[in-house]
């Protein structure tokens, strides 16, 4: 007979805390701390210069809601502030509809797909000093261009033979499209499905029987089409702030990195955790990975990038009590000093973040009143979801 327990009717959640609080508390070893603070430098550099072309700053954002069965309407925004000699603003939406496989990591490809196209549009028209971008570099490129499906027993994915044609034929694609001569995402173009579906259909054999499984290689095929469309654009925005001497610097207000003081608890973390004032961790040089089907799109699409590019990571407080930023600065082995990178972000600062950058972000935030406005002019309605009853 098991013994007898008695639960308590309500539970308060800080007596959940009380109980893990002691490992809490102990979770950052003092040789990390010691690591940490012999990598901070106190302080930002007050003088630095870039030239006088200017700071552009860009930024994405991306919303959606379900209509009908299996299907999502989705909103997507790339925006730009631009601050030299005269302020420059500008921002573009792009409306699509996808169906519900990986639906959300799929919007966000199309959202850095746009904000990708956007950069490299501005950095054209503008040729600006330095380019910040909302979030990091490294994971734009280095991840492998396919997701993944979940089925039963097993993870299902695609054969190699598979994967190189899917990128033979996104080049066609691309070639035929002009994909990266628009600043629309043309694989989130629902005029581009059929094309998409084609591709997928060229190249998969549906499983025995169909099914589940057939569904989701036909779904795989088409979000690596997708994601090689991100990757063609992210290396494109490389290669025009190469040409035209513009520094580019990812800005990231959250990172799960561990690169300074390889423990378990992110660097960020860490760093906002040990300090407190204005400074910046020592920096650290890294190359810039790229994932091999991307290399080889880079070439299908004439892209000769430099094979030294590196990024150099810091991570920097410009305002005492602020939390941190991750910095990722592009160079190709002849760019900036880092402690001019630094100055010149600080001179723009407000509240310890670049404002152009928070300017860019307040022009591309796509809302739900966007959503709505995008599904009435559609004649749409959202589908239930299911948690109405729960006032949600």
């Amino acid at each position: 007979m098991l013994p007898e327990r008695v639960l308590p009717a309500v539970e308060d959640v800080r007596e959940a805390a009380l109980k893990i609080r002691p490992y809490i508390r102990n979770l950052v070893p003092a040789e990390i701390g010691g690591g940490i603070a012999s990598a901070w430098r106190s302080g930002i550099p007050s003088r630095g210069d870039l030239g006088g072309g200017g700071i552009l700053a860009v930024d994405g954002s991306s919303n959606s809601v379900q209509v009908g069965l299996g299907q999502k309407i989705f909103v997507l925004s790339g925006a730009g502030a631009f601050s030299g000699e005269k302020f420059v603003e500008h921002r573009t939406y792009q409306v699509g509809v996808v169906d519900l496989f990986k639906a959300e990591d799929r919007i966000r490809i199309y959202r850095e797909t746009l904000e990708a196209k956007t950069t490299y549009f501005l950095i054209r028209s503008l040729r600006p000093d330095v380019v910040l971008l909302d979030g990091s570099i490294d994971v734009l490129l280095s991840h492998e261009p396919l997701f993944y499906a979940a089925v039963p027993v097993r993870r299902e994915e695609l054969p190699e033979r598979a994967r190189e044609r899917i990128v033979k034929n996104f080049l066609d694609l691309c070639s035929k499209k002009r994909c990266l001569e628009s600043l629309e995402v043309i694989t989130a173009d629902p005029g581009a499905e059929e094309e998409k579906l084609a591709i997928a259909g060229d190249l998969i054999e549906l499983a025995e029987g169909g099914g589940l499984l057939g569904d989701r290689r036909t779904s795989l095929a088409i979000s690596m089409v997708e994601r090689l469309e991100q990757g063609a654009s992210v290396l494109k925005m490389i290669g025009e702030a190469l040409e035209t001497g513009s520094t580019m610097v990812g800005v990231s207000k959250t990172s799960s990195s561990r690169i300074l003081a390889g423990a378990g608890i992110p660097d960020l973390t860490l760093v906002h955790w040990l300090t407190r004032g204005e400074g910046y961790t020592e920096p650290r040089s890294f190359p810039l990975s790229v994932h091999p089907s991307m290399e080889e799109v880079a070439r299908g699409v004439g892209l000769r990038l430099p094979a030294n590019l590196e990024l150099t990571v810091t991570y920097v407080r410009f305002s005492r009590g602020i939390t941190p930023v991750k910095l990722e600065v592009l160079s190709d082995g002849g760019g900036p000093d880092l402690e001019d990178v630094l100055a010149v972000l600080d001179g723009v600062s407000v509240s310890g973040y670049p404002y152009p950058l928070r300017r860019a972000h307040e022009l591309a935030k796509v809302t739900r009143d966007h959503v709505r406005a995008v599904i009435s002019v559609l004649d749409l309605l959202p589908d239930s979801t299911g948690r109405e009853a729960l006032g949600e």
